[in-house]
């Protein structure tokens, strides 16, 4: 409904052959205004419509008379919707959103409407009591379970932050909140928290807990590895913890980020002490990036892998292959490319999903803690 309400409006500025600056001076608004409301990029308030309603000699009834509200499946702006459909003969469903100036449209294989409303009100009804972070793991798991040839970084990057920021799932007492910053911190969390669900079950079969615990726990452990540099206990993630003894040790530190680029050089120095002491140093990632447009492509961070021909590779996937940083990068981005079988590296990049936790990650910290426990 806004976006035809916008379209009107500018259709009738254009008639009255009104400049979008002009009309700025006319409502006696900062410059740019009715340019980024033209654009979809500002939320426009009821006084502000009006406004520009009777700066343009309108009549208020029919402005409204002839929206067509059939095409909208809420008459409430919302901050992503979900409808199925056809992409080659593969069933899914179409996520539309707004990408900086552009109405972007995103194919998610295996997904559909129906599922999606649903995890939505439970979203909604997770935010409604308080509950931010469990609301961002809860329907983050399951839209992974549901949709399993759906790209999770996709899930994460287009979908997951722009339900969040939807100031209309949240109660309105926090109706000013710049859910933008509160997006940054309670993904930080529920992403440690997604992957530490991922692979509970599984790696407590094989004698490993993982685990997010108190700041000093994680203290008392790291102190017992002797390590030669002084971790603080937040920038350890996830621990992991061989508990085949009498006694718990911890033999590695999992360092999780959204992107590759966020806070990496911060641990750097932190994972470098790690394997040092040939302690697990894992880092995992959604890998997310992509460029605004009608049709973004989430292609991470990583770009081209090594070529026999031609090295093209960029810095961040040299600190990996070449520098070792880590004991190796597992993406959940299958747009990522993997080091290739074969090449030579001092640390690898491996693309995982959600389908499955008996998988690259969970056989390296296995191979790590039998290396160093069971000789």
């Amino acid at each position: 409904m806004i976006d035809s309400l916008i379209s009107k409006l500018k259709e009738a500025r254009e008639r009255e052959d009104i400049d979008p600056a002009d009309l700025d001076e006319i409502l006696g608004v900062g410059p740019g205004w009715i340019e980024t409301f033209e654009a979809g990029k500002t939320t426009p308030t009821v006084d502000f419509i009006l406004a520009i309603i009777r700066s343009l000699g309108m009549d208020i009834a029919d402005v409204f008379k002839d929206i067509d509200k059939s095409t909208a499946k809420s008459i409430l702006s919302r901050s992503i919707e979900v409808e199925n459909k056809k992409s080659h003969g593969v069933k899914g469903a179409e996520m539309r959103f707004r990408y900086n100036s552009y109405l972007a449209k995103v194919f998610i294989p295996s997904a559909n409407e129906e599922t999606f409303e649903k995890v939505k009100k439970t979203f909604r009804d997770n935010l409604g009591a308080g509950r931010k972070t469990e609301a961002v793991v809860e329907a983050f798991m399951q839209l992974v379970s549901l949709w399993p040839r759906a790209n999770p970084s996709d899930i994460w990057w287009f979908m997951m932050q722009r339900l969040y920021s939807d100031p209309y799932f949240h109660p309105a007492t926090e109706a000013h909140r710049d859910f933008g910053q509160s997006w940054k911190r309670t993904a930080g969390w529920a992403l440690e928290r997604i992957i530490v669900e991922h692979y509970r079950e599984r790696l407590l079969k094989s004698d490993i807990e993982i685990g997010i615990f108190r700041r000093e726990q994680v203290t008392e452990f790291l102190e017992a590895m002797k390590l030669n540099f002084h971790a603080e206990a937040h920038k350890a993630d996830i621990l992991l913890l061989d508990t085949s003894g009498r006694t718990k040790q911890c033999f590695g530190v999992a360092h999780v980020k959204a992107s590759i680029a966020e806070r990496r050089q911060n641990d750097q120095s932190f994972s470098s002490a790690l394997l040092s002491k040939n302690f697990y140093s894992p880092f995992v990632t959604m890998d997310c990036k992509s460029a605004p447009s009608s049709k973004p492509h989430n292609k991470g961070e990583f770009g081209l892998p090594l070529d026999d021909a031609d090295d093209r590779r960029g810095d961040k996937r040299k600190e990996f292959e070449e520098e070792g940083y880590y004991s190796g990068c597992y993406s959940f981005n299958s747009n990522t490319i993997p080091t290739p079988v074969g090449q030579k590296a001092t640390a690898r990049i491996f693309v995982i999903n959600f389908q499955t936790a008996d998988d690259a990650f969970t056989k390296g910290a296995v191979a790590a803690r039998n290396r160093l426990h069971r000789g």
